[in-house]
């Protein structure tokens, strides 16, 4: 049984829960999970009777061959919450807004991942899209848009690229501000050319008005 690594502040919540381990969360089934209903994860999970809701994200299994083609690379291989974890904690360290780490953990065989689980807590906001379907303020609406901009062009700046730069992926948040959220997929380069980040804002203006 492999232990979960859980923030100080949640380890009451999680035993209260007896999550405890990667078993016991690649083990939860449907019937004691919420629904899908919020941005950053495909499952969320419900603490203390609805005091706090936080994203849920599991790799039950990763493949041999993926395991196989990262070694041959001169990789170690990695499971998808090990990648997102590390990419919420770079764009953190960067200046971001992003969700909250609060619980993780890998299983491993011989040194290797083979599952792997993460919690998060999400900024405290809308999706873009959801703004825009609930706000009549047309000048309001343009800002929310330009603010999900200058947050691409200012991950581009230090040279992030971020595959999921979808419009659902940038949070407006109460105070003004912007969140990302679906991380996974980010990587750091010295330099972007100008292709790349053309490329980006192709999926960001495709997502908003495709």
């Amino acid at each position: 049984m492999c232990k979960l690594e859980i923030q100080a502040e949640w380890l009451a919540k999680f035993q209260e829960k007896e999550l405890t381990s990667i078993d016991a969360v690649l083990n939860l089934e449907p019937e004691k999970m919420e629904g899908c209903c919020l941005p950053c994860g495909v499952e969320s999970f419900l603490l203390e009777g609805g005091d706090a809701v936080l994203c849920l994200k599991r790799q039950k299994k990763i493949s041999c061959s993926r395991i196989f083609k990262d070694l041959l690379q001169c990789k170690f291989p990695q499971t998808s919450t090990t990648r997102e974890r590390k990419a919420v904690a770079l764009l953190k360290s960067a200046g971001f807004i992003v969700p909250q780490i609060v619980a993780w953990g890998e299983k491993r065989c011989m040194g290797l991942p083979r599952a792997g689980v993460l919690f998060l807590q999400p900024p405290d906001g809308n999706t873009l899209p959801a703004f825009l379907a609930s706000e009549l303020d047309a000048d309001a609406r343009r800002q929310g848009i330009e603010k999900a901009e200058a947050t691409l062009l200012a991950l581009h700046s230090m040279g992030f690229v971020w595959p999921d730069c979808r419009a659902e992926n940038f949070l407006l948040l109460p105070d003004g501000e912007v969140g990302l959220v679906n991380l996974g997929a980010v990587k750091h380069h010295k330099t972007l050319s100008q292709e790349e980040c053309q490329q980006q804002f192709e999926i960001f203006y495709g997502s908003l008005f495709g």
